[in-house]
Order: structure tokens, then C-alpha cells, then sequence
């Protein structure tokens, strides 16, 4: 069953439930206290993310900003973000303008940049992508040989680990909420199985760190602008391996099984690197397990934190999810529990409940 079939040919469309007029008020309250020069003429409301939101700005020149604003930046997302841009200057990521914190009733930080004129891989399309395959991992390689930093693939692997079990994560009314709607003991277990198989995967060989990682390279955080690519949101930036962020965008682009391999031949070719076809399977193995995990985790945060008001988001996972759905069949812990997992999962989209 190809699940992407479900989506050909139809529109969906959410209603918006967030006052945006009131958001942009305080995005001009910030603009206007930390840049004041700054004359805009046009602003609109981005992303909704879980530590901070994000906002489109155009000035007067046509110059085009995104300012990300966080009421509590206490887990240090928005700093990891500024670091990574201020010790990446290149033009595959944005341009830093200004970071810190400005006080309009609480605290709240800021990170403001300048970007071209672009859109996400999701909204550009797919295929835009392998079309101009060697062009993208020219963009990539530029990133990959910026400043490196001091996280590395093992403790973000045992930090995202740490993170998956929904106690760890949902209030206790949610939790509540979950145990209640679904069966949360198969739930749980399916969860904790496919962790300790991450750690058992990731004990049986040495876990590469020589390499930068934007380490959440998804459909969402790469993006076209014209012939060019560039990339943001850099909150899991580890060092590890190339192959781990090749890895998470030929799943999500649904580049078939048999075809990854010439893909692959491109890639490593354009970064000068060994084509390392017994390390890519290593790394796979991990990869497309923490990738159900993340996509059960964001599920799981969208109803049962933010209360499904972040419609476009829950598409967004479905969508990634039947995309890779075939990938994750050859996951036997998945294809035990798959009839459980992909109603959990779409059913926003399909209307089943659990």
C-alpha cells in the first residue's frame, strides 16, 4: 500500500484560530525596541514551533528579514540557533542581524536574520530537489565545512532518547488524555522497543564525529531560491556524519529504496567523500527508527499539547508519514504494530480513530 496515494488530487484547508493580528502587534513592538531603523512594509506570521514563533518581515528596501521570538528560552534553543548562524557566515544560511532579549512586560528573546527570497522544500515541491541534486550538495558541503561545535551524534542521540516517552513530555492532564483515547501500554512499549533498538544499533559500531550535522534536515528546513539552497533552524546541529542528514532527506523526499544508492554516488561525489555503503546501512538503521519516533513524538505534542490548533503541522507529519511508510514497513517492530500506528498517526486525514 502506497499511502501518498491518499493525498494526490486533494486540498485541505484548516481554519486559522490564532489572533494574528495580535502577534504581529508584538513582533512590531519587538522590531521597534531592538532595530528601530528598521522600516518595514510588509509582515506576516510564519511558523508556530514549540520554543518560539517566527515572523516574515519585508522593509522598505525589499530586503527580507525572520525574526524568531521565544517567551522562555530557558532550554537555550534560540542561543544554539544564533551560534550556530553567527560561526556559520556563508550564503547557504541566513545572515545574522541581531540576538538577545528585550523586556515588553517578561523577557523574551529574539533572534533576528536576513534571508533571500525562497520557500521551503515542502512548499517548492519534492522532486525540485533531485532535479538539481548536485547543486543541492554543493549548497550542503559549504554548510557541513562551517564551524564546527561541541555536541556530537552520540549525546544527541542519547538526549533525543531520553526525550520520546510521552511522560516525559505531556502534562499530566494530557497524559491523561492520551491513556484515555488510545492504548497507551502498546503505546509505550512500541516506543520503548524501538529506543532500545537505537541503542543496540548504536553500540555495535563506532558513532562517526568528524563531520558537521544540521542534524534535523527535513522538507522544512531547507530552501529554494531559485537555482540555490540554503538551510535554517539549527537547534540539533551535532557533529557525526554527512550520511545522517542524506539520510533523513531521502526518506522524507520518498526516494525509493532501489534508487538511494545512485543518489548517493552524487552526494558523496560533490563532498569529496568516501562512498561507505556498510557505514550508510549502519546509520540508516538508527536513522529511520528515530524518524517513526519523531514523528509519533510531534503527533502526540500536536493534540495532546497544543490542542490540534496547529492544523498545517499535523498535515505536515501525516504527509511525511506516507511518505515514508514503505521504509518503515521493513522495520519489524513497526510492521508488527502498523495498523495501530498509521491510524494513530492520520487520523486527522483518514477520519479512524485508534
Amino acid at each position: 500500500m502506497k499511502l501518498s496515494s491518499l493525498f494526490s488530487g486533494k486540498v485541505y484547508t484548516f481554519p486559522q484560530t490564532k489572533n494574528q493580528d495580535q502577534d504581529k502587534s508584538f513582533a512590531l513592538e519587538v522590531i521597534k525596541r531592538i532595530k528601530p531603523d528598521l522600516i518595514l512594509s510588509d509582515i506576516k506570521v510564519g511558523e508556530i514551533k514549540d520554543h518560539y514563533d517566527v515572523f516574515f518581515l519585508e522593509d522598505d528596501k525589499g530586503d527580507i528579514f525572520k525574526l524568531k521570538i521565544s517567551l522562555d528560552d530557558s532550554y537555550g534553543i534560540l542561543k544554539k540557533e544564533y551560534n550556530v548562524t553567527k560561526n556559520s557566515a556563508s550564503a547557504v544560511v541566513p545572515k545574522l542581524v541581531k540576538y538577545g532579549t528585550v523586556k515588553i512586560g517578561d523577557e523574551v528573546t529574539y533572534l533576528l536574520v536576513n534571508i533571500p527570497p525562497c520557500e521551503s522544500l515542502r512548499e517548492y515541491g519534492r522532486s525540485s530537489l533531485l532535479s538539481k541534486l548536485d547543486i543541492f550538495a554543493e549548497s550542503y558541503f559549504v554548510f557541513q565545512k562551517t564551524r564546527g561545535v561541541r555536541n556530537t551524534y552520540k549525546t544527541h542521540l542519547s538526549t533525543f532518547l531520553e526525550s520520546i516517552n510521552p511522560s516525559s513530555y505531556l502534562p499530566e492532564e494530557s497524559l491523561e488524555a492520551l491513556k484515555s483515547y488510545t492504548d497507551y501500554s502498546l503505546c509505550e512499549e512500541f516506543i520503548l522497543s524501538l529506543a532500545e533498538e537505537i541503542n543496540n544499533l548504536s553500540a555495535g559500531f563506532n558513532l562517526p564525529y568528524r563531520y558537521k550535522c544540521h542534524g534535523g534536515l527535513s522538507l522544512d528546513s531547507v530552501f529554494v531560491n531559485g537555482d540555490n539552497f540554503y538551510f535554517d533552524d539549527f537547534k540539533d546541529v551535532f557533529m557525526g556524519h554527512p550520511y545522517i542528514d542524506f539520510i533523513n532527506l531521502i526518506v522524507e523526499l520518498g526516494v525509493e529504496p532501489d534508487d538511494q544508492f545512485q543518489v548517493l554516488s552524487v552526494f558523496c561525489q560533490k563532498g569529496g567523500i568516501n562512498e561507505d555503503r556498510t557505514l550508510f546501512k549502519s546509520l540508516y538503521e538508527i536513522e529511520i527508527r528515530k524518524k517513526i519516533l519523531i514523528l509519533i513524538t510531534e503527533y502526540v505534542k500536536e493534540v495532546y499539547v497544543y490542542d490540534s490548533y496547529r492544523y498545517n503541522n499535523i498535515l505536515n507529519i501525516a504527509d511525511t508519514f506516507s511518505h515514508c511508510y514503505e521504509r518503515f514497513c521493513k522495520v519489524k517492530m513497526f510492521y508488527k504494530n502498523r495498523d495501530f500506528i498509521m491510524k494513530t498517526i492520520c487520523e486527522p486525514i483518514f477520519g479512524v480513530k485508534a
